[in-house]
């Protein structure tokens, strides 16, 4: 079969896998056209589907995401390019979540360390990305000038950021990560799920999209629930279960979006989600970039870099603050709406 014969391939030349044509890389060449990061649309799974094809329209999708994201992720030229291929790898890692809680399949969990070990690459670079291009310029939108000098602490930042994207460059041409995207679309093709399943098991493939959505959902909703009660009292590392908890449930229900876009209370639900995801993605952020500014510090004796190290921290400091105050609303919020998913099952 061809994904075989390209599995040895890799062993005596370097491969890669692309998304494009011949004739879509050579026109873009001719044209020096710069490559475009391709957002997550909901997969086309629809209620004539069985759980046989969701397995297939799942991983395909988030596959074709993590592809097309690549040249731009390579590139470094827009930081859209890592964060796309992270949406797709997180998409992915929770389809892999819960289509092994539903049918087991222990391909999945081989599927699932490599992405892990490729998330945490993406992740290296995105958080250069985020301190550089989102976290400086907030701030220097707000503080009046003089303050500090942030245009030298991005520029300390360059050399880090370099690195991290050379181990992601290095990483993408590799053995390990097009072996990978090798052997997962011939598990798809091959529907190699069908040889995992017991036989007593093989009827659940039969099972239609609306039942094991609703399922799903339920879930995942009453897991977020539990994680999120006595909420003020909530430490920083339950809340961020409790996040990874909700980024899982938004994930899943667009993936099965088709199925309730009509039903009116859909909107109201996610879109209380959304908000209270982002609201506790943002309290994470001040956590996430306290490393990169101690790296920055112990490298540098600068006093004026030191004076804009510790301006940022301040700065997170009080975004900390003002983030808390709206964290119980939107949980209040996010609790309130009623679940649209009991009408699918009907």
């Amino acid at each position: 079969m061809l994904y075989d014969l390209g599995i040895e391939l890799l062993d005596i030349a370097p491969l890669r896998i692309s998304t494009q044509s011949k004739a879509d890389r050579g026109y873009g060449l001719a044209f020096q056209m710069e490559p475009k990061a391709v957002k997550a649309t909901a997969p086309a799974i629809c209620a004539a589907h069985k759980v046989d094809d969701i397995i297939g329209i799942l991983i395909g999708d988030c596959q074709h995401q993590l592809i097309a994201n690549q040249p731009l992720a390579e590139s470094g030229n827009d930081p859209e390019g890592v964060h796309q291929m992270r949406v797709a790898l997180r998409r992915m890692r929770t389809a892999f979540a819960l289509l092994r809680r539903e049918l087991g399949l222990p391909a999945l969990q081989a599927f699932n360390d490599d992405a892990r070990w490729l998330t945490k690459l993406l992740g290296a670079a995105r958080d250069w990305d985020v301190f550089t291009c989102e976290t400086l310029s907030e701030i220097a939108q707000y503080l009046p000038p003089g303050i500090a000098n942030f245009e030298a602490l991005r520029e300390a930042a360059v050399p880090p950021r370099a690195i991290a994207y050379t181990a992601l460059r290095e990483s993408l041409g590799g053995k390990r990560y097009n072996r990978f995207l090798l052997s997962l679309r011939h598990w798809v093709d091959s529907r190699g799920w069908r040889s995992e399943l017991e036989t007593g098991s093989l009827p659940i493939l039969l099972e239609p999209a609306s039942v094991i959505a609703a399922r799903v959902l339920t879930r995942l909703h009453g897991g977020a629930l539990r994680r999120g009660q006595h909420f003020r009292q909530l430490s920083p590392p339950s809340r961020h279960q409790l996040r990874v908890s909700l980024k899982k449930l938004r994930y899943a229900a667009e993936f099965f979006h088709n199925l309730y876009v009509e039903n009116p209370k859909a909107k109201p639900f996610l879109g209380s989600l959304a908000k209270l995801q982002d609201a506790l993605g943002r309290h994470n952020d001040a956590s996430m970039m306290y490393p990169l500014l101690c790296d920055l510090a112990k490298d540098s004796t600068s006093p004026e870099l030191h004076r804009a190290i510790g301006a940022v921290v301040g700065w997170q400091a009080r975004d900390h603050a003002e983030v808390e105050q709206t964290l119980r609303k939107h949980w209040r919020q996010f609790k309130s709406p009623p679940v649209f998913w009991d009408d699918l099952a009907r």
